[in-house]
């Protein structure tokens, strides 16, 4: 009978294109990838941000899982229970890290940071909860996405001057071309030059 229950419950998925399938994960990407973006350009305002993701975390993570989990036996109320714990639990945190005690210590830009790092975690292990691949994926690349933004606010300014100076080279070589050619041939300067 369990047999008969999981391969009806795998219909449903099997039959539904790969972006239908994937899209709880692709959404829990984007939301990350905006609060990331969110983050870099406004740090100090974007806690109310991941704290009003921690419960969007949670409903994905419940929704994508619930047809993956057996009927009967309590698995889906488990599966509840144990990522409103989870999520909560992250959420808890994360109310500690803005404590006021502990934001003298850090700075606005470490916090975010910190936040973003518990996110993934959090990610990561909802999908070892859960045995999904997609979670534990969507963990790795936020993770991997904290030591990226550092790397290029760090680098914004490097490649500020380098296109600055590609920039002055070119309109100079612009420049010195149209004058070269804006002369008759048989001036002396455009000899000389």
């Amino acid at each position: 009978m369990s047999e008969t229950q999981s391969s009806g419950a795998a219909q449903p998925l099997q039959g539904k294109s790969f972006v239908a399938r994937e899209l709880p994960y692709i959404l829990l990407l984007v939301l990350a990838v905006v609060g990331i973006a969110y983050t870099s350009v406004s740090p100090d305002s974007s806690a109310a941000y991941w704290k009003v993701l921690a419960p969007v975390f949670a409903i994905v993570c419940i929704v994508s899982q619930w047809p993956r989990v057996p009927a009967g036996g309590g698995a889906k109320t488990r599966l509840i229970i144990v990522q409103l714990v989870h999520w909560g639990a992250f959420l808890f945190t994360i109310l500690l890290v803005f404590l006021p005690g502990v934001q003298t210590t850090l700075t606005s830009v470490l916090s975010a940071q910190i936040i973003l790092y518990l996110l993934a975690l959090s990610t990561f292990l909802a999908g070892l909860y859960n045995v999904s691949w997609q979670l534990i994926a969507v963990g790795v690349l936020m993770a991997l996405s904290v030591p990226a933004i550092a790397y290029l606010e760090r680098s914004v300014l490097v490649v500020v001057v380098i296109a600055a100076a590609v920039v002055l080279v070119i309109v100079a070589y612009v420049f010195q071309r149209r004058r070269a050619a804006a002369k008759p041939p048989g001036s002396p300067s455009a000899s000389s030059g």
